[in-house]
This record gives structure tokens, C-alpha cells and sequence, in this order.
């Protein structure tokens, strides 16, 4: 019961070895208000000279709220006690017991100006709120930089957190005016929180838009990244935005990533997406992909985009369902960019082939005489996907698990690709799988779904969740594209290219009138033939 735990735990609170008392104290935080009587045996365990019991203490006394009263004088004593590393757990056991919040924020001020301490005192505050918010106001305009650049990043994490109710032009007013702070952290920090807070965006964009050409990288990149936190209301730096990318410089390449994704998340309108596809990204052709999506909205611009940045049609993964409606839509507006992306070099090949489309096949045919041989692999899938032959098929049933393993396959390594004197990086690898879902009477199944049952990451994970696939009724092909966990070879003397190990992705298919089968999909896959058993 909880009292003979109550028990035991009061015993360890008197214990003479520290370790017991800490521990015990950790116990009873975990408790909470139930664990009042406990409070007169962690008082004076806030004097203990070993720091873990102290700390403990102070968490459980806070943990047990407004019944811990009586611990309130010794935790102020501690407040402006010589230990200044142990003054964050006192007002943090102060605020959960409820203490007016003016007994210990000057003290968390003070502490935005320790090095040491600081971090916790922020998180402290932030959690805190509203209360915290004139004593802040009041630290952006001391004359220790540490302490006016974490004010800002208080106030930051405040918004972020939701804990800043009121108050949101008077703080973003005090925000502005840092920026204009001779210590670029100071200035990082207050823009920064300026993005959290995303209030009076007539005042605060002009402000920011300067600072997207600032000397210094991290200042422009928190700028963009703030701006484009005001969302459709920072319509009015769009020009500027696009400007950047105009005349890219010499900044890192996630600077201009930053002011690309602003724009994104801003939106465009006719102007805008006008200018920007008379850009030339070829400098910094990871925008050029990141922005093309938002640009299809006006299909005539986005042709124009294309044809200077080919490489746009290479879009992110999460962009790849927008594209392929983009491909599957006939009406006459979008004809000349999907002829376009038909013949695009760039495409991704797994819309390719979720789009089962034999129009790619010239591309495909072209793109496999520059492949590597394991780029090649996955090519082929795609062609398999759009119409082509399969070389080999593989026979998949209730009573034939398959004959194909890649040497790469977990828990397995393909030594072909792998180096005792390279190092290694983890990631991931696209699988193409193609084939056909019949009955035991050769015909087509109806109605069939994909279930995820594992994480390919952590193999055996119990989940359950439909999957895409692509699905001709008629005949019974499918298409279905996953990823996989894959570790790589790192440097430049692979003598193999392609992941050394992969993960696979177990996959439930039902479909209607047949019995459930589990498959196991390979990086690698040649084609598959799947037979289902009927359900009766």
C-alpha cells in the first residue's frame, strides 16, 4: 500500500548514507501530494553538504506543492545562500509549492548573467510565464550582455512554449529595440525570439528585413527563419526574400535553404511567383527544388522555373504525392509543365514509378547509361514500374517465404561495400518494389492493402499502418515504394557504391475474399509474384 511505501520511504530519508537519502527524496517527488508527510524529514535534508540529497529534496518538496509549506523559509535561505548552484532548484520548489513568484524571480534574473547557471534559469523562467515577464523586460536593458541576450531567449522560449498569454507587442516592442544591441549574440537572440512571439508584423518585418543582408551568417539566417515564422504575414519581405536569392553570395548553403523556406511558408501570390521564376539557381540548386512545389500553383511560371533549374523537378520526398497529382491532372492549365516533366532528367524514380507511366521509359533508358551499378538496381525497378520485362521474378506465397536475400540484408554486411579502414554513416535507402498480387486461380485480387507491421528502423515494432501503393485491377501489378534503414561506407576509396547493411520492411497485404499474408520486402527487390490463399 502506499503508506507502508510512505514508510519505507521515511526511513531512507534518515538514512546516513547520502546515496539512500537522495534516493529516497527522488521517490517521494515521484509521489507528489500524496507524499506530504514527508515534508518535515526533507527539510532538513536541504543542508545535507553532499549536493545530490539537497537537489533532491528541493525536487520532492516542490513535486509535493502547497503542503510543503512549511519548507518555504529554508528554500528562500537558499536563494541567496553562498551556493549559487543549487538556487535554480530552490525557486523551482518554490514555484511548485506556489509562492508568490516576486520571492524568487530576482534572484532567476540574476542568474541570466552566470555562466554556469544561466541555461536553468531561462528554462525556470520560461516555464514560469507571465509573472517572469516585467522582470525581463527589465533585464533586456542591463548592462551585462549575458544577461540581456538570455532575457531575449527567455521570452523566446516563453512563446514557444506557450506560456507568454499577454503582453505580446509590449515584449515584441522591447524586442525590437535589442536588435539594434552592439553584441551580435544579444541581437541573434532577440530576433530569434521576435519569430516566437509573431506579434505587430507591420512593425517587426521591416525591422528584420535589413538583417537578411548582415555581415554575419547567423544573424541573416535567424532573420529569414523569423520571417518566415510570421507566415502569410510576412507577405511584404517576399521581394526580399527572393532578392537573396537573386544575387546569391558567399554564405553557407543553409542560409539560402533558410530564406527559400520562408518563402514557402509565407506563400506566394501571382508577383512574386512571377520574379521567381526568372531566377537562375544553379548556384544554389537546393532551393531550386524546395520552392518549386509552392510555385506550381501558377503552372506557367513554374514551366519557366524549370526549364532555367532543372534540377527543381528533383523534389524532397515529402513533396512527392503534390508532384504526382500535378502529373495525374489533365486539365489544360497544367498540359505544358507535365509534358515537361515528362522529359525532365531529374525527376525523382520513385514518382516515376508510383505513376506506372511507360511515357517515362525513354527517360529511364537514358538515365541508366550514367547509373552506377546500384543506382542501377533501383532503375531498373522504376522501368519494371512503367512496363518494362522483369528479368527474374520472385515466387511469394502462404508456403514460399521468397528466395532472395541481399548480401546487405541485417544482420548481414555485403563485403563488396564495406572497408575495415573507412569509417561509416547511417541512413536510409529508397526500395522500389514491383510485381503482381494474384489468387491461387491466377487472377487479380481485389481491393488490396499494404500494412506496415514493423518500423524499418526497429524491426519488429508492433504497428499496423496502410502504406501507399500504386495498383492495376486489370492485371494485378503494383508498385509500391518504402525506404529502409541502410548504413553507408564513409570516404572516397568505396570500392563498392551502395549500403554495406540494410533493413527490410515487413509488410501485411490483405485483400478482399483472401487470408492476410506477411511479406518481407529487400532493398534490391527484383519482381515479385504474390499469391494469396483464399480466406475460406
Amino acid at each position: 500500500t502506499l503508506q507502508k511505501i510512505l514508510t519505507a520511504l521515511e526511513e531512507g530519508l534518515q538514512s546516513e548514507d547520502p546515496r539512500v537519502c537522495a534516493s529516497s527524496a527522488i521517490a517521494v517527488s515521484w509521489i507528489g501530494p500524496r507524499a506530504r508527510q514527508t515534508v518535515p524529514l526533507l527539510i532538513p535534508l536541504l543542508e545535507s553538504g553532499d549536493n545530490d540529497v539537497p537537489q533532491n529534496a528541493m525536487e520532492a518538496l516542490g513535486e509535493i506543492g502547497p503542503d510543503a509549506r512549511q519548507a518555504i523559509a529554508p528554500l528562500k535561505k537558499i536563494l541567496t545562500g553562498p551556493d549559487i548552484s543549487i538556487r535554480v532548484n530552490a525557486a523551482r520548489a518554490l514555484r511548485g509549492i506556489q509562492v508568490d513568484p516576486s520571492v524568487y524571480v530576482p534572484t532567476l534574473i540574476d542568474l541570466l548573467g552566470e555562466k554556469r547557471e544561466e541555461h536553468y534559469a531561462c528554462i525556470e523562467l520560461s516555464h514560469l510565464g507571465d509573472p517572469a515577464v516585467p522582470a525581463l523586460l527589465k533585464a533586456m536593458k542591463d548592462k551585462n550582455a549575458t544577461r540581456r541576450m538570455n532575457a531575449a531567449y527567455t521570452i523566446g522560449n516563453m512563446a514557444g512554449w506557450n506560456n507568454l498569454t499577454k503582453d505580446h507587442d509590449q515584449v515584441t516592442e522591447a524586442l525590437i529595440a535589442l536588435t539594434q544591441d552592439q553584441n551580435p549574440d544579444v541581437v541573434f537572440k532577440a530576433i530569434q525570439a521576435i519569430g516566437s512571439v509573431k506579434a505587430i508584423p507591420e512593425i517587426s518585418i521591416p525591422v528584420l528585413i535589413p538583417f537578411l543582408d548582415h555581415s554575419n551568417v547567423d544573424i541573416a539566417r535567424v532573420a529569414a527563419e523569423c520571417i518566415g515564422d510570421f507566415e502569410e504575414k510576412g507577405q511584404s519581405a517576399v521581394t526580399s526574400l527572393i532578392e537573396v536569392l537573386r544575387n546569391p553570395g558567399t554564405h553557407e548553403s543553409w542560409y539560402y535553404w533558410t530564406v527559400t523556406d520562408a518563402i514557402r511558408r509565407i506563400g506566394l501570390n501571382q508577383k512574386s511567383a512571377e520574379e521567381i521564376s526568372q531566377l537562375d539557381m544553379s548556384e544554389i540548386p537546393y532551393c531550386s527544388k524546395w520552392i518549386f512545389i509552392p510555385l506550381c500553383e501558377y503552372p506557367d511560371f513554374a514551366l519557366s522555373f524549370l526549364k532555367n533549374n532543372p534540377g527543381a523537378a528533383d523534389v524532397a520526398p515529402r513533396d512527392y504525392e503534390t508532384l504526382m497529382n500535378i502529373l495525374r491532372d489533365e486539365t489544360p492549365q497544367y498540359q505544358q509543365l507535365r509534358k515537361q516533366l515528362y522529359q525532365s532528367q531529374k525527376l525523382p524514380l520513385a514518382i516515376m514509378a508510383q505513376s506506372a507511366d511507360p511515357r517515362f521509359l525513354p527517360v529511364i533508358q537514358e538515365r541508366m547509361k550514367t547509373a552506377d551499378s546500384y543506382t542501377g538496381i533501383l532503375i531498373n525497378a522504376c522501368a519494371r514500374a512503367c512496363g518494362a520485362e522483369a528479368e527474374r521474378i520472385v515466387q511469394i506465397s502462404e508456403t514460399e517465404p521468397g528466395d532472395f536475400k541481399p548480401a546487405s540484408a541485417w544482420p548481414g554486411t555485403d563485403p563488396r561495400r564495406k572497408s575495415e579502414e573507412l569509417g561509416h554513416g547511417d541512413g536510409s535507402t529508397e526500395v522500389i518494389v514491383t510485381g503482381r498480387i494474384l489468387r491461387k486461380n491466377k487472377q487479380p485480387v481485389e481491393k488490396p492493402c499494404f500494412y506496415r507491421v514493423n518500423d524499418s528502423m526497429l524491426l519488429g515494432e508492433k504497428i499496423k499502418e496502410e502504406v501507399p501503393i500504386t495498383y492495376d485491377k486489370k492485371t494485378g501489378r503494383f508498385v509500391f515504394v518504402t525506404d529502409v534503414f541502410a548504413a553507408y561506407q564513409s570516404g572516397e576509396k568505396k570500392s563498392e557504391p551502395g549500403p554495406y547493411q540494410t533493413g527490410s520492411s515487413m509488410i501485411q497485404i490483405e485483400a478482399q475474399g483472401c487470408k492476410p499474408l506477411t511479406v518481407q520486402f529487400y532493398d534490391e527487390m527484383p519482381d515479385v509474384e504474390i499469391t494469396l490463399s483464399d480466406a475460406n
